[in-house]
């Protein structure tokens, strides 16, 4: 066998090893994939009492700051005031978290919190909602403002909190709150429709490929990206759009009454403090000062349920997640936004 056949068979011993050891490594992983699978529907209550971790914080800088003799005073003190507060019964404050993409995937989250709330919740108590969100899918973003229509239905106060952007689906979100806070820097607006996908009808044309689509009923598809695109299919399909615009603006109109619809349902957005003044949100504020100001007359508990991650996501990361959900949903392009 000259050189090269050595080298050759060298190459295929090492490949071997290469595919043994993906093998073990790999073949547990799945299994335990397959084993946990239902395991990882289940969802996880995180709760968390924010008052008590910030007071547990304030205790051990004050250690590292005082001198013995103030410390042993401060650790009296505090000890009575645990103390008194323990006698007492003061309403709650409960903190949900809402980051939004365009499918808005975290309301099947959002709507089991929510209900976990109205089972202990009392009249006096309150939900904050962290939110995050620069809007997407109608129907998505839609189904989310119901679900925090359920605690002003059951008359539970909201508060919304936008430290970052409450953008077209986001505001309709926001909206449903008794209040909507926003920091200095906060986009906020963004009333406006958005529909718009690749057309390549044309493209395809020249190519001699046809594409062929039956459909019952006259408007059953407007534009698509392979049809030809005509004066009636657009003009059918802005007469939806508007539609969408219109019921947009009926639902914020039952919450924010003194809006001028004129002048905000632009598709505009704005920062925190013109948003104030055009009746968009009541106050500038981020969301951690109002949270620390609550724990003056509250308990202030942060809620969320969550599922593990996988075996294969925690040891390679989210893009091995096999979410067909997730695959399907990242693939919408011909819907309307908010």
């Amino acid at each position: 066998m000259g050189w090269s056949g050595e080298i050759l068979l060298f190459a295929l011993k090492a490949l071997i090893i290469v595919i043994g050891l993906l093998a073990v490594i790999l073949i547990p992983l799945v299994v335990a994939q397959a084993r946990n699978f239902k395991d990882r529907k289940k969802k996880k209550l995180y709760f968390e009492d924010l008052k008590d971790k910030l007071n547990n914080y304030t205790t051990e800088l004050q250690g590292h700051i005082l001198d013995k003799k103030k410390w042993k005073l401060y650790l009296k003190d505090l000890k009575k005031k645990k103390a008194k507060e323990a006698k007492t019964t003061v309403p709650k404050s409960y903190v949900l978290e809402f980051i939004g993409d365009k499918m808005a995937s975290q309301t099947d989250n959002l709507r089991e919190e929510i209900s976990l709330i109205l089972k202990i919740a009392k009249p006096e108590d309150e939900v904050i909602v962290l939110l995050e969100s620069r809007g997407g899918s109608v129907a998505h973003y839609g189904l989310a403002a119901s679900q925090l229509k359920r605690l002003r239905d059951h008359g539970i106060s909201l508060t919304i909190c936008v430290d970052k952007v409450a953008a077209s689906g986001g505001y309709l979100m926001a909206c449903v709150g008794n209040k909507i806070l926003s920091a200095p820097f906060a986009f906020v607006g963004s009333i406006g429709v958005l529909y718009g996908i690749p057309n390549i009808h044309d493209l395809l044309k020249k190519n001699l490929i046809t594409y062929e689509e039956l459909t019952a009923g006259k408007y059953k598809r407007t534009l698509t990206p392979f049809s030809k695109v005509t004066e009636e299919k657009k003009e059918k399909l802005q007469e939806q759009i508007n539609l969408v615009h219109e019921q947009f603006q009926s639902f914020l109109k039952q919450y924010r009454t003194d809006l001028d619809f004129d002048k905000v349902a632009t598709g505009e957005a704005w920062l925190g403090e013109e948003a104030l003044k055009l009746g968009l949100v009541d106050g500038i504020q981020c969301g951690d000062d109002y949270i620390m100001g609550r724990f003056k007359t509250r308990d202030v508990y942060k809620v969320a349920l969550k599922k593990d991650d996988s075996l294969l996501d925690k040891v390679f990361g989210k893009v091995m997640s096999f979410s067909l959900k997730d695959k399907i949903s990242g693939k919408v392009y011909d819907e309307m936004t908010l």
